[in-house]
C-alpha cells in the first residue's frame, strides 16, 4: 500500500512538471532553427556601407569613334554668287594667259633656234666635222637633240619668270606634242603659211600651247594645296 501511494504521488509530479514546462514553452515559444545564442542574447551587428561609386564617363567605344570620324563644321561663310563668277573669271584668265603665254615661248624658242642654226653657229660648233654629214642628218641626229635640250632648260625659266605656275609640265609635254604633230604630218597643213621654217616656228607654237591647255588641272591641284 505505501509503495503503491508512492507511485502514485511520482507520478502526479511528473505529471504536473510536464504540464508546467508546456505552460512555458507556450507562453516562449521557440523555434527549432532559430539558435540558442540568437534567442537568448541576439547581438547587433555594425555593417559598414558599400563604396560610393566614383563617376566615370558614360562615351562608349561608339560614341568615341563616331566623334573622331566627324567632321569639323565650317564656319566661314559660304563665298556669294558675284564672288564666285569673280573666281571663275580669274581662274579662265589665268588659264587663257598660261596657253598664250606657252605658246608665245614655244614659238620664240623655235625661232632663235632656227636662226641659230641659219647662222651656221651648229657648223661652227663641230667644225671639219659637219662637213661630211649632210644637212638632214645633221639636223635629225644633232640639231634635233640640243633644240630638245635647250627648250627643256630655256623654256622653264622663262615660263616662271612670265608667272606660268606650274611650268614643268608644259615644258615636258611641248616637245612630244610637237614630234606627234611631224608624226602625223602637220606641217604640210600649213604649208600655205610660209615657207618650212615659218611653219616650224608657228607649229611649235601650237605645240606649246596646247600642252600648256592640257596641262590646266594642273593650276587646279596646286591652287587647292594652297
Amino acid at each position: 500500500m505505501a509503495e503503491a501511494s508512492r507511485l502514485e504521488a511520482g507520478a502526479s509530479t511528473d505529471s504536473f512538471t510536464h504540464r508546467f514546462r508546456l505552460r512555458r514553452a507556450t507562453a516562449n515559444p521557440r523555434t527549432e532553427d532559430t539558435p540558442v545564442s540568437e534567442t537568448i542574447s541576439p547581438r547587433t551587428t555594425t555593417s559598414t556601407p558599400p563604396p560610393t561609386p566614383t563617376p566615370t564617363s558614360t562615351s562608349t567605344p561608339t560614341d568615341e569613334v563616331t566623334a573622331a570620324h566627324s567632321t569639323p563644321v565650317d564656319t566661314r561663310p559660304r563665298p556669294t554668287i558675284r564672288e564666285r563668277g569673280s573666281r571663275a573669271g580669274g581662274f579662265a584668265f589665268s588659264a587663257l594667259l598660261r596657253v598664250v603665254l606657252s605658246g608665245v615661248v614655244g614659238a620664240a624658242l623655235c625661232a632663235a633656234w632656227i636662226a641659230a642654226h641659219q647662222a651656221g653657229l651648229l657648223h661652227r660648233a663641230l667644225g671639219e666635222a659637219s662637213a661630211s654629214l649632210p644637212d638632214f642628218l645633221l639636223l635629225l641626229f644633232v640639231g634635233l637633240p640640243l633644240a630638245l635640250v635647250a627648250s627643256a632648260l630655256l623654256a622653264g625659266p622663262l615660263l616662271w619668270l612670265l608667272g606660268v605656275r606650274p611650268a614643268w609640265p608644259i615644258v615636258l609635254l611641248g616637245p612630244v606634242v610637237l614630234a606627234a604633230a611631224h608624226y602625223f604630218d602637220v606641217p604640210n597643213l600649213l604649208a600655205g603659211t610660209g615657207d618650212q621654217w615659218v611653219v616650224l616656228a608657228i607649229l611649235a607654237g601650237l605645240s606649246y600651247a596646247l600642252a600648256g591647255l592640257l596641262t590646266i588641272p594642273t593650276m587646279l591641284m596646286r591652287s587647292r594645296k594652297s
